[in-house]
């Protein structure tokens, strides 16, 4: 194993990732969750303690006030305990859903949502002792013990200093009433649950660092691996410089069968050649029959030396032509006038050249 993770040099492609995310393979981090909900449990107290303690207040009061005779009928009684409920239901019933949704939104913060069957299939190794007990022992099972441990250290320090610093209050409440009891004991946990709070931002943060880490490390990629999935989103390498051969082959065979019939071919001495034709008779203006750069262009230029088609070197006109015309296009109307002195000199020396036979 430590072998296969050296290996492991590459960053994972995004078609690798994409798999991953398919299979429901995606960063997460369970401190995200209990921060959300413990941020949410926060809010709701400072909104809503006061209601909370309200209604335990009622609830406790009217327990104990409650007709001796509801324990005499069964009836009387479960309509009674159906009444606590209903009210329970009503006072808890928005904090708990606040909870469930915070919880959501924690769980697929990070990685975001998805959902994959191949993540509820069953496996046999996940009932196997013997990899259940590798999976214990692994570097992620001793990180995630040593991140459960300092957060329990963290949070059983800040909870005794807290506490500590609030022994006066707990030592006068001694004389207080309950609705001062319940009222004090209310801001004494929403005290010590923003305190909390703090703590966990911060083993949150760092917790959400290293997974992001570790997700990214689980799905490095060895040198085999990148040769694969380039074989399978590219093609093989003997496929490529097949079909390229292949390329080259049928454009040589057209330059062949169409730089003879050029009237001219325009270079840019060595890099560039450009052939060109015009009929009067079938065209509105000269079209590119051939065009190719460097060894290509060479091989224009011994073309129309071997069956007579005149070269001539015009660079610009040349480098402009490869540049914006396509083989089979017409020139443009700006290079008309370029084009038309190239052929008019080619016409008078072919005229010419008639002559003196």
């Amino acid at each position: 194993m430590p072998e296969e993770a050296a290996e492991k040099r590459f960053q994972p492609s995004p078609r690798k990732l994409q798999r991953a995310r398919e299979k429901g393979h995606v960063p997460r981090s369970q401190e995200l969750t209990y921060l959300a909900t413990l941020a949410v449990l926060i809010l709701a107290l400072a909104i809503l303690g006061r209601h909370l303690l309200n209604w335990c207040i009622r609830s406790i009061g009217h327990g104990m006030t409650a007709d001796p005779s509801l324990v005499e009928g069964t009836g009387s009684l479960v309509g009674f305990l159906k009444d606590q409920a209903i009210l329970c239901l009503y006072a808890t019933g928005p904090l708990l859903l606040a909870l469930l949704i915070a919880a959501i939104v924690g769980s697929v913060a990070l990685g975001g949502y998805t959902f994959s069957g191949d993540a509820l299939q069953f496996r046999w190794e996940q009932i196997n002792p013997a990899e259940n007990i590798k999976n214990l022992v692994n570097s992620r099972a001793l990180v995630g013990l040593i991140i459960a441990v300092a957060k329990l250290l963290l949070i059983s320090v800040v909870a005794w200093l807290y506490v500590r610093s609030q022994i006066g209050r707990l030592i006068a409440l001694r004389w207080a009433w309950s609705g001062q009891i319940l009222s004090e004991a209310c801001r004494m946990i929403l005290g010590l649950c923003i305190r909390v709070g703090l703590v966990l931002v911060v083993i949150t943060l760092a917790d959400m660092l290293y997974q992001y880490w570790r997700y990214r490390q689980d799905l490095m990629m060895t040198t085999e691996e990148l040769k694969q999935e380039q074989r399978d989103t590219e093609g093989a390498p003997e496929v490529k410089a097949r079909l390229r051969r292949m390329r080259v082959a049928m454009l040589m065979q057209k330059i062949r069968q169409e730089v003879p019939k050029a009237d001219v071919v325009v270079v840019n001495p060595t890099h560039v050649a450009v052939a060109l034709r015009y009929d009067n008779q079938t065209m509105d203006a000269p079209k590119v029959v051939a065009k190719g750069a460097d060894l290509m262009a060479d091989r224009i230029r011994q073309i129309a030396t071997a069956y007579g088609v005149p070269i001539v070197h015009r660079p610009e006109l040349a480098r402009t032509i490869y540049a914006t015309v396509a083989v089979g296009q017409s020139i443009p109307h700006e290079l008309y006038v370029a084009v038309a002195e190239v052929l008019a000199m080619i016409y008078r020396l072919r005229h010419a050249r008639r002559r003196r036979r």
